[in-house]
C-alpha cells in the first residue's frame, strides 16, 4: 500500500482511497486521446473502459483539459480514483 493512502470513514466504515490516482472516461477517441496525453508526458494506463493516471499532478487538469480539446474526445468522468467496498473486503484476511 502506497504511503500517501487515505482512510476516510463512509457510513462508519473505513474506505482507503490512495493519493495522485485520477480516472477518466472518455465516450470516444480514446486512443487519440490517450495519444495526445502521452504527448504532453501524462502518462495513462488503459483498462478497457477508463484511463488510469497513477501519479497524477494538479497541473495535469489542464493538460488533461487540452489533450480532449485536441483530440476531439469528449470526457465523461475524471474523478479522483477511489477503492470500492468490495475492494477492500476482497483485500481483508478471511
Amino acid at each position: 500500500m502506497s504511503d500517501k493512502t487515505v482512510t476516510i470513514e463512509v457510513n462508519g466504515v473505513p474506505v482507503e482511497a490512495r493519493a495522485g490516482q485520477m480516472l477518466i472516461e472518455v465516450t470516444d477517441r480514446r486512443d487519440e486521446f490517450a495519444a495526445a496525453l502521452t504527448a504532453k508526458g501524462v502518462q495513462a494506463l488503459d483498462d478497457g473502459k477508463l484511463l488510469l493516471i497513477e501519479q497524477a499532478r494538479e497541473s495535469d487538469s489542464d493538460l488533461i483539459r487540452d489533450a480532449a480539446v485536441e483530440s476531439g474526445a469528449h470526457i465523461r468522468r475524471l474523478l479522483p480514483e477511489r477503492r470500492t467496498l468490495t475492494d477492500i473486503f476482497k483485500s481483508r484476511p478471511a
